[in-house]
């Protein structure tokens, strides 16, 4: 087979992980945004559909650490990419399907660490940076996220909480339109 002709399968390959990176994603973004009417639906998924293109071209961070501190850059071939993106989309649809939450870029961090480890063994694979760069902020993050999270609801009722439902509520409308195009910008970078 030609490399053109791989290199065709790969891209499309890669277009269809961005798809289904897309829709396993997309609920979380709007959702907020649609179920209190901030949004109507069609404007919320064009609104998140546009930001998650723009973010695609911000950063290649990801793409980056994998080939720098992840996995050897010489194990990657066109043939793991590819094998790679198949076990990325096989999970963001079983994830889907289960209705279980999942990271897409974790997804494809897994599949090509998989198949370069497949493919070259265990030399392809730089385990302190698979330990520091992918499955400690995998536990760290989640846990994190959790207190500030708290920290902030604690926060944000200790300042509106005697105030008006009317100014508040227009305020938070705007402050999910706003973070869901945030998180709609941020996913398109993964």
């Amino acid at each position: 087979m030609s490399n053109d002709v791989v290199l065709v399968i790969v891209v499309g390959t890669a277009l269809a992980f961005d798809f289904t990176n897309g829709f396993h994603d997309t609920a979380n973004v709007v959702a907020t945004s649609i179920s209190t009417r901030a949004m109507p639906p069609r404007v919320a998924v064009a609104y998140a559909s546009v930001l998650n293109f723009v973010g695609a071209f911000i950063s290649l961070a990801v793409a980056a650490t994998v080939a720098k501190d992840v996995v050897n850059a010489g194990a990657i071939t066109p043939t793991v990419v590819f094998a790679g993106l198949i076990g990325a989309i096989a999970w963001n649809l079983a994830t889907w399907y289960f209705a279980l939450p999942s990271s897409s870029s974790h997804a494809l961090i897994g599949g090509v660490v998989g198949a370069a480890f497949a493919a070259a063994g265990t030399d392809a694979i730089f385990r302190d940076g698979l330990i520091g760069k992918v499955l400690i902020p995998a536990v760290v993050a989640p846990i994190l996220a959790f207190v500030v999270g708290v920290l902030a609801i604690n926060v944000v009722y200790g300042i509106v909480g005697r105030e008006r439902p009317g100014p508040v509520n227009r305020g938070f409308r705007f402050g999910q339109v706003l973070s869901g195009g945030m998180l709609a910008l941020a996913h398109g970078n993964e």
